[in-house]
């Protein structure tokens, strides 16, 4: 996860870069028009053309990738793959082998499942036979086939599923709506069928994207598209360019940039 300080660290690298690339963009300019060369057509504004943009989201993307920010995308890759030896730490490792449960049981691959009473769950929430489970599991089950967040909180809070599932976090709206994203994603295969339970919730950006990675056709091509609209937002503080954050494709990273109130990445991350 990115903190601050790599935050700021990442703001002042892109600096320094951008002033280098301005200074050889001049000069560049300059032997074009001594030569009656057509000039470069500025993206936006007049202080700056669409080369030397597409340099400093490079320059911003390269920095990105070592800065911490997408630890959560080797996340989302090891629940795609199903491998969680793609996991970085062994905190990732033990959220993606639980996440890897809820895909189990989307996919109705309840005998994958090792734990008795989640495989029990898994078939009766498939099944759609709550009525034959009993205290907190039946409870469990209804909301799962109602999409009730609320009442799923209750039932997941339950002190014998926190001994089962091991996850750094206490339940509440946000963390079961990631739960109700991924296993119904998996159940329609489908990033929007993900996205419905995510859209409306507070969670931080990271997870917001979870969706559109964990069912990415191509995931390479999808995260390098995520990573250069990371890198407009950061660009359109830097420059001081909100229209940068028109071109930002994924909706969610563009109500964030479009936010007036964000102004690090390092807020909604």
């Amino acid at each position: 996860m990115a903190t601050p300080n790599a935050d700021h660290n990442l703001i002042r690298m892109i600096k320094v870069k951008s002033y280098i690339i301005g200074a050889f963009l001049v000069i560049v300019s300059l032997s074009a028009f001594a030569e009656d060369k057509p000039t470069m057509t500025p993206l936006y504004g007049s202080d700056i053309s669409d080369k030397e943009l597409e340099q400093k989201i490079q320059f911003s993307k390269d920095v990105l990738k070592g800065s911490g920010y997408l630890e959560t995308f080797q996340l989302y890759r090891a629940i795609r793959d199903e491998n969680v030896s793609l996991c970085p730490n062994d905190e990732c490792k033990r959220l993606a082998s639980n996440i890897i449960l809820l895909r189990y049981g989307g996919e109705n691959r309840c005998k994958d499942i090792k734990n008795n009473t989640l495989q029990e769950l898994c078939v009766a929430v498939n099944a759609s036979r709550c009525e034959e489970l009993k205290d907190w599991r039946k409870g469990f089950c209804e909301a799962t086939l109602k999409n009730n967040p609320d009442a799923l909180v209750q039932s997941s809070n339950n002190p014998e599923l926190s001994k089962i599932v091991d996850l750094p976090f206490l339940f509440n709206k946000d963390t079961v709506s990631v739960g109700l994203g991924i296993y119904y994603g998996y159940k329609h295969y489908s990033s929007l069928a993900c996205e419905r339970y995510l859209k409306d919730t507070k969670l931080p950006l990271r997870w917001k994207l979870s969706c559109k990675l964990i069912f990415s056709q191509d995931f390479e091509k999808d995260k390098d598209e995520l990573l250069t609209d990371l890198s407009l937002f950061v660009l359109s503080r830097i420059e001081t360019k909100p229209a940068l954050c028109n071109r930002v494709k994924n909706n969610f990273v563009k109500d964030a940039c479009l936010n007036a109130n964000v102004k690090d990445l390092s807020e909604v991350w």
